[in-house]
């Protein structure tokens, strides 16, 4: 008898799993040796593929923001020629992909502001490249929902690799984006007292936990320009109460 296995998602039992990479595989950078662990996790074939088109729309804009001058030998740079190369038409592999391709380059066209020198909701590490002027650069929309998404899947992959836990109800898991220098408490207390963990070139991060293992910390940097802060907190007995019937309400109402 094979017993089933949870989605860490969304949580059901399925008796076939795919294997879900913690972090993107296509967010590896090109210096990840071939004999480096690739993180991995069970899940749905559903929520892998609905959460991998979410991450691909999300390192587009991220990839295209860095600066092409200053990162041209950056270990991002083979991620950055993957993601043109997906614009290029002249590489496709046939009319149909031609097409995708183009459609690709006129919505990432259309998306993309001039700037006006506004400081204000500029994505933190993703500044203005100091080769030029705030006002000769562009503003590239980077979807805050979908980083959202891909920062609490990364630590739902970390606790079940970790801890071999699923982050249920019962968990309350936040995901926060700041600028170092308005944080310097908090992440001098999460490196100072937490695991440091490498898993591969381009991918770290620090888990603060303590014994009973009813809250951690965590600071995830990847290609160290994308970092990731997240809070996870076990449920008092009543928040886990007020959220079941809420959940009751919502499909029962």
């Amino acid at each position: 008898m094979v017993l089933k296995e949870r989605c860490i998602h969304c949580l059901r039992k399925f008796d076939k799993l795919t294997r879900d990479h913690i972090l993107p595989k296509s967010y590896y950078t090109n210096l990840t040796p071939s004999q480096t662990e690739l993180w991995t996790a069970p899940s749905c074939e559903n929520c892998n593929s609905h959460l991998g088109r979410i991450e691909q729309n999300c390192l587009t804009p991220l990839i295209l923001s860095m600066n092409s001058k200053a990162d041209a030998d950056s270990p991002t740079s083979a991620i950055r020629q993957r993601v043109l190369r997906s614009f290029n038409a002249n590489a496709a592999s046939n009319e149909h992909d031609r097409k995708v391709r183009a459609g690709r380059v006129r919505k990432f066209l259309k998306s993309i502001l001039r700037s006006d020198g506004r400081t204000e909701g500029v994505f933190p590490g993703f500044g203005y490249h100091p080769e030029w002027k705030p006002e000769e650069q562009y503003l590239i929309p980077i979807p805050a929902d979908g980083l959202n998404k891909i920062g609490q899947k990364i630590i739902k992959g970390i606790e079940y690799k970790l801890e071999k836990r699923y982050i249920d109800q019962s968990f309350e898991l936040k995901v926060f984006f700041c600028h170092e220098n308005k944080i310097g408490d908090v992440l001098n207390l999460i490196r100072q007292n937490g695991q440091h963990h490498v898993v591969a070139p381009g991918f770290e991060f620090y888990r603060m936990a303590p014994f009973d293992k009813k809250y951690c910390l965590y600071e995830i940097r990847i290609w160290d320009k994308l970092v990731i802060y997240g809070s996870l907190m076990k449920k008092s007995w009543w928040q886990q109460i007020f959220s079941l019937n809420f959940i009751r309400f919502k499909l029962f109402a």
